[in-house]
């Protein structure tokens, strides 16, 4: 490794801003981590209802 050695950061970047969203949103008690998720977005037809 050299001081001029170029890291791919873009996966770890985004990763680590979509956990700081959802615990921000967490703590705002705008998203709850015990429901399924299925259940938190929006309705499509072919999203499954049932078992």
């Amino acid at each position: 490794m050299r001081g001029h050695t170029v890291f791919d950061a873009a996966s770890f970047t985004m990763v680590l801003a979509v956990l700081s969203s959802i615990g921000a949103l967490w703590e705002e008690g705008k998203f709850d981590l015990d429901i399924p998720w299925a259940t938190s977005g929006p309705k499509s037809p072919t999203t499954r209802s049932g078992p």
